[in-house]
């Protein structure tokens, strides 16, 4: 579930570079990419299993981190790397979250550093490197503010996981996509002008991208992901 999440999530580079083509600004590429799954996820779950859209306070507090950690924060600085970098850049500095990953389980959940997990995160590293750059480092685009961003989507993404494990027994794994993202967006809307897109007379094609990184790199691989977790 895992891996499959992560082949959608590998998607996300080339799409998101196309729509820069298309002169859109990174703000509205993730604004959108949240409108488009909440539009999806929500209507969804209201006529399959509303009951699941039940929550407690508890919940709500971690639904909010998770919306303004690994939704808000995550979309702008990974897709702000890409734009400052290069697609394979971007992803390699991302998959420094299965670090971030290991430290703040070690902190919170107390899991021991064992051999494996070392080597894991090493060969994790070094295959994401090789299968985005195919081992030259020509591919690589390195300035300050582009690596600190992809740095930080790998931090705000290693949250996903850390949040999501204290309440994943608790909620659907629907529950917890829909209402982090919901509220991902419900912060993201104060800094932007959704119906600015409107007015650029956008092709079809833009559109349908949009939709697609909205289903199938946010709705389909978040649950994945979050089902892989549980």
């Amino acid at each position: 579930m895992v891996a499959a999440a992560g082949i959608l999530w590998g998607t996300i580079g080339i799409q998101v570079q196309t729509l820069l083509n298309y002169h859109l600004s990174v703000q509205a590429i993730v604004l959108w990419r949240m409108i488009f799954a909440v539009l999806i996820l929500f209507p969804f779950i209201f006529f399959t299993k509303r009951e699941i859209l039940k929550v407690d306070l508890r919940g709500i507090a971690y639904f909010s981190l998770i919306g303004i950690c690994s939704q808000f924060f995550f979309n702008v600085l990974y897709f702000s790397a890409i734009q400052k970098t290069t697609v394979a850049t971007a992803v390699t500095l991302l998959y420094t979250a299965p670090i971030f990953i290991a430290i703040m389980a070690r902190i919170f959940y107390k899991e021991l550093f064992t051999p494996f997990k070392i080597v894991a995160l090493f060969l994790c590293i070094g295959g994401c490197f090789f299968a985005a750059t195919g081992g030259s480092m020509d591919t690589l685009k390195l300035n300050l503010p582009g690596v600190l961003m992809g740095v930080g989507a790998g931090f705000t993404f290693a949250l996903l996981t850390i949040l999501s494990k204290a309440i994943i027994n608790k909620y659907h794994q629907l529950t917890i996509i829909a209402y982090s993202i919901g509220f991902g967006l419900l912060f993201y809307l104060p800094f932007t002008h959704p119906l600015e897109i409107f007015q650029m007379g956008l092709a079809l094609e833009a559109w349908l991208l949009l939709g697609t990184i909205g289903l199938i790199a946010t709705v389909i691989a978040y649950g994945f992901y979050i089902t892989g977790l549980s």
